[in-house]
């Protein structure tokens, strides 16, 4: 139901306007003072606001100004009806910010069809606003994500194409151990370069709606046992031991290729950000409707400041690792994104200096009703 203000200063044609929109079914606030209509407009929301010009409202130039002001923004229609007295030129009205007019005499038919149409003309136009918005902070997104990627691409392939160069110009004069480190330098890029590819694809995949959200029950240990399983050179390099803690038979309903995203990029962040010979685990515990998982690392931490906008919308860059790895920042916007696509919530608990854990939850496995024989 549109709702409308309506306001005659003089008060002498209110009766008969209510009868008029009431029988139309709008629901309605009429006022006589100009002080109440703007009162009425700072704690209900109208659609449109009708106005009766006459000698009882002295200022309309000042009024029609400060209506397009505080409300020409949102959507709200002006409609002025004239009095025959009335002081000015209809047209001067509509450029000090009226939507529309009428003038006397009113017919009953012309008002409703006014009024339905700059409400709907003004529905539109705020549509179109929000979703102008909508796109705006989409582009805006867009470009921080090519900015983002663009130099965590460019960085590693530089390093690759100059260890490539090297090798291939001087391969024969290089000694064995050399050449060992330099291909071990070129795994590495590689590795992490293939990360970063892996998170584009799931995150255009998600944001075009190409990745299906296909539930099913999984077990909570397996996922995690073949998680551990990506990283044997990463962890190994690093002197970092990965641990699985989930207990047996705790099945959950949801997409396996969402989760084990998350668990992949929660696992790698734990590697990245943990000093040489620490832990990282993935653990869980049951609760009513849900499993609650945890990946703990004994790393550098999170400062309250970075923590505060970690999960914020919009990608803002990774820190480097503390043996210098980068990133784009993109693994915990997936991650809170699927997650939220399962209606489950993930958050973070660190400290510098003292590691980080970082929790997520997910609905149990659906449990079929017993129908009896």
């Amino acid at each position: 139901m549109n709702r409308i203000i309506i306001m005659d200063p003089p008060g002498n044609h209110l009766a008969l306007l209510a009868r008029i929109f009431w029988e139309d079914g709008y629901d309605l606030s009429l006022v006589r003072d100009e002080d109440l209509f703007w009162k009425r407009m700072k704690i209900v929301s109208f659609d449109a606001a009708i106005v009766l010009v006459s000698p009882e409202l002295p200022d309309a130039e000042a009024f029609c100004q400060r209506f397009k002001q505080e409300y020409g923004g949102q959507g709200i229609s002006l409609i002025l009806l004239f009095a025959s007295s009335a002081p000015h030129s209809p047209g001067l009205y509509l450029r000090w910010g009226a939507s529309d007019y009428l003038r006397p005499p009113w017919d009953k038919d012309e008002l409703l069809v006014i009024t339905e149409m700059n409400i709907k003309e003004r529905e539109q136009i705020h549509f179109l606003m929000e979703r102008n918005y909508i796109l705006d902070k989409a582009n805006q997104e867009k470009d921080r994500f090519f900015s983002i990627l663009s130099h965590d691409l460019k960085a590693p392939f530089q390093g690759l194409v100059g260890l490539l160069e090297i090798l291939y110009g001087e391969f024969d004069d290089l000694p064995e151990e050399e050449i060992k480190g330099y291909i071990q330098n070129i795994h590495d890029s590689t590795k992490r370069t293939y990360r970063v590819l892996e998170n584009l694809l799931d995150w255009s995949g998600f944001q075009a709606g190409r990745l299906r959200w296909s539930p099913q029950d999984l077990d909570l240990r397996v996922l995690a046992d073949d998680t551990i399983s990506l990283f044997p050179f990463c962890s190994r390099d690093k002197g970092i031991t990965l641990i699985n803690r989930v207990p047996e038979n705790f099945l959950v309903f949801a997409d396996q290729r969402m989760i084990e995203s998350v668990m992949r990029n929660l696992v790698y962040n734990g590697i990245k950000f943990s000093h040489p010979g620490g832990e990282v685990v993935i653990s869980a515990r049951e609760s009513v409707d849900y499993y609650e998982v945890s990946v703990d690392d004994q790393g550098v931490g999170i400062s309250r400041e970075n923590l505060s906008r970690i999960f914020s919308r919009g990608l803002t860059g990774s820190s480097p690792g503390t043996a210098q790895e980068t990133g784009t920042g993109m693994g915990l916007q997936l991650a809170m994104q699927f997650i939220e696509k399962h209606g489950g919530q993930i958050w973070i608990h660190s400290e510098p200096g003292e590691g980080s854990r970082v929790r997520f939850s997910l609905p149990k496995r659906q449990v079929p009703l017993d129908r009896g024989v």
